[in-house]
């Protein structure tokens, strides 16, 4: 299969296995399995590295639905953060305004 990849690269996958079953043949490698069985040989290897390049895609796909969905997910808790954020700070002016309001009050009952 490394060779199947490494010509694929360059190459349709039928280009690539046919040569790779060359050069295997060329080298003595499987030679009297591969001259007998070469269309079987030749049609596995499409199929497993076909097969192969699904997987990966198939994986690459779901990888990357991970990241989107991790992504949405740091979204809402940004916004959350954000709303919380809000709320601290709208009830740290409710609390001064109250603050103020009983200071004014209690300057105005020493006044009486």
């Amino acid at each position: 299969m490394y060779l199947i990849s490494m010509y694929a690269e360059e190459n349709p996958i039928e280009d690539a296995v046919d040569r790779a079953i060359d050069e295997c043949i060329g080298e003595g490698i499987l030679k009297d399995f591969l001259e007998k069985n070469r269309a079987e040989a030749r049609a596995m290897s499409i199929y497993e590295y076909d097969q192969e390049a699904h997987i990966r895609m198939e994986r690459e796909d779901a990888f990357e639905d991970g990241r989107e969905a991790e992504r949405a997910n740091t979204e809402k808790e940004r916004q959350r953060a954000d709303e919380a954020e809000k709320r601290a700070d709208e009830a740290e002016t409710r609390a001064k305004k109250a603050e103020e309001e009983l200071a004014y009050w209690k300057a105005m009952a020493k006044k009486e």
